[in-house]
């Protein structure tokens, strides 16, 4: 069995998610997931767990269960792991085929294997894009009129989404520092190419700050999504009906265009996806997105 540990937003839950399923069937065994990050209300940015909009799989762990894989290689594993992440921040953000490897030859031994990282790449699921597709099917119940007349008419244009990421990227200095926010010129240089390959693109823009977009944000004619007060979920569902997409350096949106399922959808991300240097991040963007 494979428990992993969710933590973060929806976007970064996503890439848990699909990783540890990836895992499970690889292998041959069953994922389940530990919520426990969820109950702690002192966190900065609070967040909850938000994959039950999705027609998910895998059961919840119990404590019991979360104790026993956690326990199972004794103090000494518990300690290293522990330096790993304290002393020389391996937090498994991108694409780490040794460690998937490592927790491959658990699982042949016959133990159980807790994953805890971002694994923010498709690299870690591209084999199994189409189990992750099915587990991240909206439940169609959940969204009101608005939402579903809102996405005929999307469906029915050249629609392209264009994500602005703000919010404690922006506002929260230790954040700031290490993600930064995708500048306006970035999203000219976007709308440009998109324009080049489009006929007739029409845009819609996905933001968490209005009153930042309403000031700066006056390219192209658009219509805003996010002055419709939906909700997170929603706003995703929407950017995966858009025929292109225009993403942030934020998960969020990297799974909207993700779950686009247009053929013939062209991607622009942005090529620095956060301030750090050497780029945590090398293998975020697919191939097939342009990167600029």
């Amino acid at each position: 069995m494979i428990i992993t540990k969710l933590k973060g937003g929806l976007g970064n839950q996503m890439f848990q998610y699909a990783t540890g399923l990836a895992s499970a069937l690889e292998n041959k065994t069953t994922q389940k997931i530990d919520l426990k990050s969820y109950n702690n209300a002192t966190r900065d940015t609070p967040r909850k767990f938000a994959l039950n909009v999705f027609s998910i799989t895998s059961p919840v762990a119990v404590s019991e269960e979360i104790k026993k894989v956690k326990n199972q290689d004794g103090p000494i594993s518990k300690y290293l792991t522990l330096i790993k992440q304290k002393v020389f921040k391996q937090y498994y953000l991108d694409f780490h085929p040794e460690f998937l490897k490592t927790a491959g030859e658990k699982l042949g031994q016959k133990k159980d294997v807790y994953l805890d990282g971002s694994f923010q790449s498709e690299k870690n699921f591209i084999d199994y894009t189409e189990q992750i597709r099915q587990e991240f099917n909206f439940k169609k119940e959940i969204f009101n009129e608005q939402v579903k007349q809102l996405a005929e008419l999307i469906q029915k244009e050249n629609s392209v989404s264009i994500h602005i990421r703000r919010g404690d990227y922006a506002y929260d200095k230790k954040t700031n520092k290490y993600h930064g926010t995708c500048p306006v010129e970035y999203y000219e240089e976007a709308i440009k190419l998109i324009k080049e390959k489009v006929l007739n693109p029409i845009f819609y823009v996905f933001t968490d700050d209005g009153k930042w977009t309403d000031e700066n944000f006056k390219i192209i004619p658009h219509t805003n999504i996010s002055k419709k007060q939906l909700k997170d979920y929603e706003e995703m569902f929407l950017m995966t009906q858009c025929k292109h997409n225009i993403i942030a350096n934020s998960s969020f949106s990297w799974w909207g265009a993700w779950l686009n399922k247009n053929s013939d959808k062209i991607v622009v991300a942005p090529k620095k996806w956060v301030n750090k240097k050497p780029n945590p991040h090398p293998n975020i963007i697919p191939a097939t997105w342009i990167k600029i």
